[in-house]
């Protein structure tokens, strides 16, 4: 709660006095405007904005979160192991009123559990369990991987809360509904009309389509 405040200068003759303007605040998040004006001129100005640095408990919002991972044929090797640290930072990084379900596809869609989890210990240990057994074969179903997912996020009781979906691939849509628009649209007339849903995707090699992945995000 204190600082030290310097200022040096040489060969300089003042011509006004030295200001220090500084704020403190208990706020979530402090925010500040220093603005400079010249006689004549436009001007600028400093707007600074800065979350506070520690959070009271009963402030965090509980989210639900599905992870989808692409576990295709084409995600063998580094790009497999890349997903499944992946997921397992998501599984180690929840909050203790957060809930989440985790859904591998390629060319059939794989629940870790029928519906979303609150995460005890026990229920960490059996994710960890269940994303060191992924391995990768098979085509890439992408509709059906995405409607799933929103399915999870449909169900009574979810929409009291914020939804995120996590949706993770390497490649195109080959099995399936493998038509780009019609994708789209089906995700958006299957997402929940009572929750707040976002869907952040994340492509991973050179093969990705970044149309689809950009717009299922944006839309």
């Amino acid at each position: 709660t204190s600082a030290q405040i310097g200022y040096e200068a040489s060969h300089v003759q003042a011509e006004s006095d030295f200001e220090l303007f500084f704020a403190t605040a208990d706020s979530a998040i402090g925010l500040n405007v220093l603005s400079y004006k010249p006689a004549g001129e436009d001007g600028f100005f400093a707007l600074i904005a800065a979350p506070g640095v520690e959070v009271d408990a009963q402030a965090v919002v509980a989210r639900d979160i599905v992870l989808v991972l692409d576990v295709s044929g084409s995600m063998q090797g580094e790009k497999i192991e890349q997903a499944r640290k992946a997921a397992d930072v998501v599984v180690d990084l929840l909050n203790p009123d957060d809930r989440l379900n985790l859904i591998s596809f390629s060319t059939g869609v794989r629940l870790w559990k029928p519906t979303l989890q609150t995460m005890d210990a026990a229920t960490i240990k059996d994710a960890h369990s269940w994303i060191d057994r992924l391995t990768a074969t098979g085509s890439t179903d992408i509709n059906r991987a995405l409607l799933e997912a929103l399915g999870q996020l449909q169900r009574p009781g979810v929409g009291d809360r914020p939804g995120y979906l996590l949706f993770v691939t390497d490649g195109l849509p080959t099995q399936g509904e493998t038509d780009v628009q019609r994708i789209l649209g089906n995700a958006l007339n299957n997402k929940p009309i009572d929750s707040t849903v976002r869907i952040f995707t994340f492509g991973v090699g050179f093969d990705v389509n970044t149309d689809l992945l950009d717009t299922l995000s944006s839309e």
